[in-house]
């Protein structure tokens, strides 16, 4: 945030040479570079917030009283989220995951956002909806989702997921090996058996 200011009688500039703007409470700081007070504003609840020049320590005068001119700046102070996650897992081999991506406070969805599942790009393919296709042979499957937008800290979601077909073909392979098993256990306990009644 930032402001510039001046003596209304004589248009001279205020700057820090003659005292301190405080923001919303804040002391401001003096930008020799920029010829203006800034300060960085940072905030820890999500929604609106009015920003405003509140109050002036003049050091020459011991003026008190801002016109402000209406310059007041309101913020929306917002986060970006994955809100849901969709799987499915009818192919063997793959998994097609469906992301959300909103704004917490707003709800809107953000759009022309960059996500990834597990380092794998994904394509928006309607407002704020992400899907790409991961290969995993595995039958319970964890993923991490990555969503990047202008301005906004990256959000990231780790989610897990059983994939049925991928379920379906290990409990099948392990079904056959123990019926190969029993079949070779009892094979082998008759032959032991023949062996014994022939003596």
């Amino acid at each position: 945030m930032w402001l510039t200011a001046e003596y209304e009688y004589d248009s001279a500039i205020f700057d820090d040479t003659n005292g301190t703007f405080f923001l919303n409470g804040e002391p401001m700081t003096w930008s020799r570079q920029n010829s203006r007070w800034e300060h960085t504003v940072t905030s820890n609840a999500l929604g609106p917030q009015v920003y405003e020049a509140t109050s002036v320590n003049d050091e020459n005068f011991g003026l008190t009283t801002i016109r402000t001119q209406g310059m007041n700046v309101n913020i929306t102070w917002d986060e970006i989220e994955i809100t849901k996650t969709e799987f499915e897992t009818n192919t063997l081999d793959v998994t097609n995951l469906r992301g959300y991506v909103a704004y917490s406070y707003s709800k809107r969805p953000v759009v022309n956002s960059t996500v990834s599942v597990n380092g794998e790009p994904c394509s928006e393919i309607e407002s704020g909806t992400y899907t790409c296709t991961i290969g995993g042979w595995s039958p319970i499957q964890s993923f991490v989702v990555e969503a990047n937008s202008a301005n906004f800290e990256q959000a990231t979601k780790t989610v897990a997921s059983v994939h049925v077909s991928n379920m379906i073909l290990y409990a099948g392979v392990a079904s056959t090996i123990v019926v190969i098993i029993t079949f070779f256990v009892l094979r082998r306990k008759r032959k032991r058996q023949k062996l014994e009644s022939g003596d």
